[in-house]
């Protein structure tokens, strides 16, 4: 099995139940979700060394963070998997899933533990995008 890189975990989690779109400027979800793919895998070391997550670090803005999320972002943007647009608030990032598709192929060597794990934590992720757009939506 292949360890992944930053860009191909993201584009991972973008083709399994991620966000369609997000804020270009806002990932403190992601690293929530990120950090909670960590904790999960936590009794599983060699798990955790097919991923491109090292230990988190502390983060004023978002408590904890991975390092190379914001690059792997643009690199997803540069390779058009993520494309920009206009949005009320700000720019947002939008998927082109078949772009992530092409981008996540290294997932599918992944355990089916891991898998899964990415899975719940996409989707988790996927969540707290959509519920902090309805609240900034009522809060206007």
């Amino acid at each position: 099995m292949t360890r992944l890189v930053m860009p191909e975990l993201l584009a991972a989690m973008l083709t399994c139940g991620g966000p369609s779109h997000f804020d270009v400027r806002d990932h403190r979800r992601l690293h929530e979700s990120l950090v909670a793919l960590w904790s999960d895998l936590a009794d599983d070391p060699a798990a955790r060394d097919l991923l491109p997550l090292q230990e988190p670090v502390p983060d004023p803005e978002v408590r904890w963070r991975f390092r190379g999320v914001t690059a792997a972002l643009w690199k997803l943007n540069a390779d058009r998997v993520l494309l920009t647009e206009s949005a009320p608030g700000g720019a947002h990032f939008k998927v082109d899933h078949d772009a992530a598709e092409c981008a996540a192929a290294g997932h599918e060597s992944l355990p089916s533990t891991t898998k899964e794990a990415v899975h719940r934590r996409a989707v988790d992720w996927s969540i707290a995008v959509e519920t902090d757009l309805k609240k900034a939506r009522h809060s206007v």
